[in-house]
Parts: structure tokens; C-alpha cells; sequence
């Protein structure tokens, strides 16, 4: 979550004036409001049975799905984000994933989050919870407005096989040991190919409608930025953004340049999570590579 802390949009280039400036400034506005650790309370908290946190009170619905963390909804960070999605005018519905939340992969979590989707609800998923918001929408075409994600995953599998000894991250190696057993050091992903396949996008994006906002680290060491590539390859509409600004967990050292692109990038999320009426599957695929 401390992807959170890429915020640090503060001067636009000089010369450059007008709307564009405008948004991408508020769009580093809104990212810097969710620096802040405490652990903001949520307007109201539903149990049902699952929790669902609501932030706002009025304005365009978004679904805030969480990625693995055992804090789940209640890591101050994420709360913090939702709080200002929600300054930002959205009404933001935070599930809390029952199996995410206790580092397990289940397709019930799916589940979890079309249940609390209110009709033409936007999606905003964060790391493994960002590839299955893309798995829902294209199970569900037409149902959400626009999903916009951070580090997600298009094949869990190869994420999987990615991190197995000895080459593997450790904080990987132990989320999947949890998840999946010991046997994926030993096997890899072939034991629990039904599973993964259930929680990843690919082969699913062929006909959705939905518009997709990937944004991807370029120094992501848990989940490669090749995954964001794979996902906008496989979705007819699509605008992904790698950036210098991010790893997956961290904040890289970037130039302004860097910087002024992914507040651009946001800032174009941000206005399709509020207004993109429902699209079509004949749209034409977007592509905002960081060059």
C-alpha cells in the first residue's frame, strides 16, 4: 500500500497552461490526500454477512477492492484512499474480501464484490485485487462503468511461477505458501491451475466493454509490468500507463516529467470512473505507455 505515497505532483511545466494542467493538478491533489496513516472512519459500516465500509454521501458509485493484507479494509493507508476518492465526489463502497483479507484465493471474493457493486458502479482494485476486478467486469459486461487498477495481475500463474525458490521475492513466496500450501515451492502453479484461472483475466477479455485504466510500476518486483502489457494486449479498450514513479510497494526515484505523466494518467481514470457511460465493444483500444 505504500504505492499509496506516489504524490508528489507539486509544479506543472512552465509554459504549459490550461484544462490539462488543471485536472493533472488535482488528480496529484487527490493522491495526496491518501498519504496521510491515520485510520479514517468510514461514514457507515455494514455487515452482510461480509463488512462494507461507505465513504460520501452522494455522487458516482465506485467499488475500492482491496489486494492481500491481512489488515484487509482496515490498513490506514487504503482507508485513507478511500477517504479521498470519496472528497473527490465519488460514493465509495469498500468491501472487505473474506479470503483476500486472510492471504487464501477463493472465487468467492468475486463474489463478494458484484454483490456490493451497485448497478453502474465503477471498480478501483489494488494489486490481486486489481486483477479480479477485471476478471468481474469481463464476466459482466455492460454492469460497470469503468475499472481502473494498480498492480494487477493478468495470469496469477505465471506470478506464481515467477516466485518460487530460489529466485523468487520472499513476501511473494510467503503470501502463495499461505495461500496455496507448500506445494507450489515443489510444483508450482499446474496443482491449483483451476483456481488461478478463476481470479485471472486472462482469455476472459476478449468481450468486454467495460473501459480498463491499468496503471503498472515499471520496478514492480512482485508482480512484473509485463502483466499490465498482457492485459491491454487482451482487452479491446484499454489504456495502460507504466510508470518510473512506482514499484509495487514502494516509490521509485522519478523525473518530473515521470511525475506530470502518471498525474495525466490519473486524471483521465479519474474522469472516466466519474462520467464513461457504459461502453460499447466496438470502442477503440487507448495505449499511454510511460516512453
Amino acid at each position: 500500500m505504500r504505492r499509496l505515497l506516489v504524490i508528489a505532483f507539486f509544479v506543472a511545466p512552465l509554459g504549459v497552461i490550461g484544462q490539462p494542467v488543471i485536472d493533472a493538478l488535482h488528480a496529484g491533489e487527490v493522491l495526496r490526500a491518501a498519504t496521510t496513516e491515520q485510520r479514517a472512519a468510514p461514514l457507515t459500516e455494514l455487515r452482510r454477512p461480509h463488512r462494507v465500509l461507505r465513504f460520501g454521501l452522494d455522487g458516482p458509485d465506485l467499488v475500492l477492492v482491496h489486494g492481500a493484507h491481512r489488515e484487509g479494509v482496515d490498513e490506514p493507508r487504503f482507508r485513507a484512499l478511500a477517504v479521498a476518492l470519496a472528497n473527490e465526489g465519488f460514493r465509495v463502497h469498500v468491501p472487505e474480501l473474506p479470503a483476500l483479507s486472510n492471504l487464501r484465493l477463493r472465487a468467492s471474493d468475486l463474489d463478494v464484490i458484484l454483490e456490493t457493486a451497485p448497478p453502474d458502479a465503477s471498480l478501483f482494485g489494488i494489486s490481486l485485487g486489481g486483477g479480479m476486478v477485471i476478471r468481474l467486469a469481463a464476466e459482466h459486461p455492460g454492469r460497470f462503468r469503468a475499472v481502473w487498477t494498480l498492480g494487477a495481475h493478468h495470469d496469477l500463474a505465471e506470478v506464481v511461477d515467477a516466485h518460487r525458490s530460489p529466485g523468487g521475492h520472499p513476501y511473494v513466496r510467503e503470501l502463495f505458501t499461505s495461500a496455496l500450501g507448500p506445494r507450489f515451492e515443489e510444483e508450482g502453479s499446474a496443482p491449483f491451475a483451476l483456481r488461478l484461472a478463476r481470479v485471472s483475466p486472462r482469455g476472459s477479455l476478449g468481450q468486454i466493454t467495460t473501459p480498463l485504466f491499468v496503471l503498472h510500476g515499471r520496478a514492480d518486483e512482485l508482480v512484473s509490468p509485463a502483466q499490465a502489457t498482457a492485459i491491454c494486449e487482451e482487452a479491446p479498450q484499454c489504456d495502460v500507463h507504466l510508470t518510473n514513479v512506482l514499484g509495487h510497494s514502494d516509490v521509485a526515484e522519478a523525473s518530473l516529467r515521470d511525475r506530470w505523466q502518471l498525474a495525466r494518467f490519473v486524471s483521465r481514470a479519474l474522469r472516466a470512473l466519474k462520467r464513461a457511460p457504459v461502453a460499447s465493444a466496438s470502442a477503440s483500444t487507448a495505449r499511454s505507455q510511460t516512453p
